[in-house]
């Protein structure tokens, strides 16, 4: 399993909790923050690695990908700032590319999971190859959400967080 965006580990650590024998992948950019995950005190079956495709793939594929909180850019800033376009801070293309290199990591009949993001996964070209997995959603996300042309949705919309991969 791949925690996409682990910070400094306590998502993987919450994991270990509910999963007691799965292989887990920790990937963070932020190098002061990996090294934290590094000096965490963990089982042989957890890893912490540089969050860049080579690595990730080396590791992969996956069975389940967890991305919290990580598919978002400042969001509490720009939903107090009545941000309406994310187009240059942080448009939807870039999102879907994201998506798109997560699902190049996953096994089909795995399972990804995206909370806490300013997009809809339903709106990237790929979704059509997944299906939303029982009811769980984003509804507890309190930050502004932004559709596939990156304009703010003024009335918010039920997202859903966990997908099965129906096909590669």
């Amino acid at each position: 399993m791949l925690s996409y965006g682990c910070s400094t580990g306590e998502e993987v650590l919450t994991l270990r909790k509910y999963f007691n024998d799965a292989n887990i992948i920790g990937a963070e950019i932020n190098k002061n923050s990996l090294q934290i995950c590094r000096n965490l005190k963990v089982d042989n079956k957890i890893r912490f690695i540089d969050s860049n495709e080579k690595d990730i793939r080396k590791c992969g594929k996956y069975d389940l990908i967890f991305c919290m909180a990580v598919l978002q850019r400042t969001p509490d800033t720009i939903t107090r700032q009545g941000v309406k376009s994310l187009k240059k801070i942080y448009p939807f293309e870039k999102f879907e590319n994201q998506v798109i290199e997560l699902d190049s990591y996953l096994k089909k009949g795995g399972l990804i999971v995206i909370h806490f993001s300013q997009y809809s996964f339903m709106d990237v070209n790929i979704s059509s190859k997944y299906k939303a997995l029982g009811n769980y959603n984003q509804d507890d996300y309190a930050s502004a959400i932004f559709d596939r042309n990156s304009n703010l949705i003024e009335k918010p919309i039920s997202r859903n967080s966990i997908f099965i991969k129906l096909e590669d």
